[in-house]
């Protein structure tokens, strides 16, 4: 099982393709290529908890493929980062909420 989930992976074992200057959208391949990771993450979950894999394997795979997944996040994250004023927006809007929050615990 090892030996399957080793030849499944391999290509994703190679350095990632993250392009780190995104201007227009997020490239295709680095979509694809996020789904195949989380994919993998969860069947070697599925498999360890199923005892098909053994420990040391599971949290070799597992950290591997976690540190992909995190360095294609943080690329989409980059790409998806929001401008100042919608920041301004933002914060003023989580004031808001705290301020309603605030009413309805002491309402209570």
């Amino acid at each position: 099982m090892l030996v399957v989930i080793m030849l499944i992976g391999f290509p994703l074992l190679r350095p990632t393709r993250i392009n780190r200057n995104i201007t227009d959208e997020i490239p295709w391949d680095v979509l694809t290529e996020k789904d195949t990771i989380l994919t993998t993450l969860n069947e070697i979950e599925f498999d360890y908890q199923m005892q098909k894999l053994a420990e040391d394997d599971y949290l070799f795979l597992k950290k591997k493929y976690k540190q992909m997944a995190m360095e294609i996040l943080k690329a989409e994250e980059e790409f998806l980062s929001l401008d100042d004023a919608s920041n301004e927006e933002i914060n003023a809007i989580e004031a808001e909420i705290e301020v309603e929050l605030l009413k309805f615990k002491e309402s209570t």
